[in-house]
């Protein structure tokens, strides 16, 4: 019993102690400090328990459905589909009955899905599907025969319903067009006469107009459009003439206008823009002067306005911006002043901000984001504080940006911002620790981002973000212990989503309301009276509680964000200590006098317990005129001694001693004279 009493006191009332290290077992969390903890955790659809390795790929969303192609238990490729729930998680079809069909170019027509796959019977051609098995079929043998006849189908775009698309048969790699059925899957132009290929590249559709890239005889690689027949499928213009090419690159619809990097001999790789004529396919601006190459990449309409990264020749890659013209196209920020350049990547726009990633010199290469001025270009957080953090993978999820990045103590996992630093956070340790999951394809699905990730355990499989809409009580409620006592069993909630499916990941905070008696509890491995646990690969959290001194019953809170549920607790009274007074003189004090008060903790026994450090607080029951030092300490023998107290009035009085925020003593009067 007194070791039991020492050891709790010593841990209830002593302000000096260091808090225990957290365990690990309880998945307590150990990450940042979140001062306004994320609502969102992750949730694995295991598609190959058995094989470690589904490795899902080429994501993309229909009727707000995810597709994409993943290998089951049994090693084949085939076509999948998810809802978000595991139940919802399945194969569509088995394309290829002997083998794999590998599905691959997954694009989304205006609610029908289109793709290249394999069948033995035809090798790789194109095909449909409405989401079911018997609605999974070949669209056309662009090239008949199996193998080795395959028409490869590439480049799937959507143009205003039309699918246009790259396949190759005896007239070699040309332009394709398709309405999902065999008839009307039709060579567009044969560019390229005969068996030569003009290989259409950066097919991009600008307000139902295809615009790509494309080889001719005559012209070498240039831009062309087509409008889906053979006589309006056209040499826009002839940008380097004869056979030389302007390889143009970076196709990207800004409101209806073409932008594009395209090379020139006396002009170099510069920003292009093109309304489909020939007059207006013209040079935007030299940005490196001369036959210098600024070699614009990765083009990115935000807002009307067309974002890239370039090189004048003096800042060294950078980010540049332009509205079409001359004195509108210009350096947005020299983010790494000097000639290296922070070559910004990963350019996306998030409801019309743009965010990249780019390096400094000075933290390393981050998120950053801009709203197209020099001043609203700024770096977002610094991940990783030690290096770079390399941010990847960038998707817009209802004005929030998904990525990977990388940080020391976590590896690379999943990350999102709000485009302020505090709300730049962790999703998940999905891979717990320093290593990483390598979150991959990140994909968008009704706010729901879907991406490939490996936990260390399951291997590569499908996992989506969630909201946490259900924290629901599993454990450990209404139950009761004697004080200074953990309880039986650990307070265990789960967290749920909109699907009512688990999420791993998310940070509970468990937070005591204590009585106006101040019953209430400690955690191991928290403060006082809360601790932030994480929930577990199936949705599970819990922490160990342990009552205060205080007898009576009181709630404990489990909360994500605005999402809670209560536990009800009761401490039940313990055995009687006691506080015992001596005070020299012992009855008879004059105005002023100093004199001396010890009080030590006595147990049910009636023995001293020793208790070192804990602190005494010494107050008059009533009236006023007590000075001298009123908080002393416990020494190793478990007195607290107050020398030179004193009380400046006459009158009759008794001294209280209170023990912490518990038990107190009343003494016998004192009467001052």
């Amino acid at each position: 019993m007194k070791f039991i009493l020492t050891a709790w006191l010593r841990r209830l009332f002593s302000p000096r102690q260091t808090l225990r290290k957290r365990s690990a077992a309880l998945h307590l969390e150990t990450l940042e400090d979140r001062t306004n903890p994320s609502t969102l955790g992750v949730r694995l659809l295991d598609i190959a328990p058995l094989t470690l390795l589904s490795d899902p790929s080429d994501f993309v969303e229909v009727n707000g459905i995810l597709y994409f192609a993943a290998t089951d238990q049994n090693g084949d490729r085939e076509l999948w589909r998810s809802d978000g729930t595991q139940a919802g998680t399945f194969r569509v079809a088995n394309i290829n009955p002997s083998g794999s069909s590998n599905p691959i170019y997954l694009t989304n027509v205006n609610g029908t899905l289109f793709f290249s796959a394999y069948h033995p019977s035809y090798a790789r051609e194109l095909w449909k599907s409405d989401g079911t098995a018997a609605g999974t079929v070949l669209v056309r043998d662009i090239y008949p025969g199996g193998l080795p006849n395959s028409s490869f189908p590439r480049y799937l775009t959507n143009v205003n319903g039309t699918l246009f698309f790259t396949a190759f048969n005896i007239a070699g790699w040309e332009l394709w067009k398709s309405d999902g059925t065999a008839a009307g899957t039709v060579l567009v132009r044969d560019i390229y006469p005969g068996s030569g290929s003009s290989y259409p590249r950066y097919l991009t559709n600008v307000n139902g107009t295809l615009f790509f890239s494309a080889v001719h005889t005559t012209y070498g690689r240039e831009l062309w459009k087509s409008d889906g027949t053979a006589a309006g499928t056209v040499l826009v213009r002839d940008i380097v003439p004869r056979s030389n090419s302007s390889n143009p690159r970076y196709l990207v619809n800004v409101n209806g206008t073409l932008f594009f990097g395209a090379e020139h001999p006396s002009l170099g790789r510069e920003l292009w823009k093109s309304d489909g004529t020939l007059e207006g396919t013209v040079l935007v601006r030299d940005i490196n002067p001369g036959a210098n190459d600024s070699d614009p990449r990765f083009l990115t309409n935000v807002n009307g306005t067309v974002f890239f990264s370039a090189y004048n020749g003096t800042s060294g890659r950078e980010l540049w911006k332009s509205d079409g013209t001359f004195g509108g196209t210009a350096l947005v920020r020299d983010i790494r002043p000097g000639s290296n350049g922070s070559d910004p990547q990963n350019l996306t726009d998030v409801n019309g901000t743009l965010f990249f990633a780019a390096d400094d010199g000075t933290f390393g290469r981050e998120l950053w984001r801009s709203n197209g001025s020099t001043v609203g270009t700024t770096l977002v957080r610094d991940i990783h504080p030690s290096g770079s953090s390399n941010p990847r993978y960038l998707t817009n999820a209802n004005g929030i940006v998904f990525f990977r990045a990388t940080n020391p103590n976590f590896g690379d996992e999943l990350w999102r911002s709000d485009g302020t630093s505090i709300g730049t956070t962790l999703v998940a340790d999905i891979n717990p620790g320093t290593a990483s999951s390598n979150p991959r394809f990140l994909t968008n699905v009704n706010g729901n981002v879907f991406f490939n990730a490996d936990d260390g355990t399951y291997g590569l499989e499908l996992w989506r973000t969630g909201v946490v809409t259900t924290v629901s009580v599993e454990g450990g409620n209404n139950q009761s212990v004697g004080v200074n006592q953990q309880f039986a069993d650990p307070l265990r909630v789960r967290v749920l989503d909109q699907f009512g499916e688990p999420l791993l990941g998310v940070p509970v905070l468990y937070t005591v309301i204590p009585t106006s008696n101040f019953a209430g509890a400690t955690f191991v491995g928290g403060t006082a009276a809360s601790v932030r646990v994480t929930t577990d690969l199936i949705g599970y959290a819990e922490a160990i509680a342990v009552a205060n001194p205080m007898a009576g019953t009181y709630t404990v809170v489990a909360s994500v964000g605005n999402v809670s549920n209560n536990f009800t607790l009761t401490n039940l009274p313990a055995p009687s200590l006691r506080l015992e007074f001596s005070i020299h003189p012992p009855r008879r004090v004059g105005i002023g006098q100093r004199f001396r008060v010890q009080v030590r903790v006595i147990d049910p026994d009636g023995d001293m317990t020793r208790l070192s450090e804990v602190p005494v607080r010494i107050s008059l029951r009533a009236g006023r005129g007590l000075s001298g030092t009123l908080v002393r300490w416990t020494n190793t023998s478990g007195v607290a001694t107050f020398n030179g107290l004193s009380i400046s009035q006459r009158g009759q009085y008794r001294l209280v001693a209170r023990l912490g925020n518990g038990m107190q003593v009343i003494s016998n009067p004192i009467i001052v004279w």
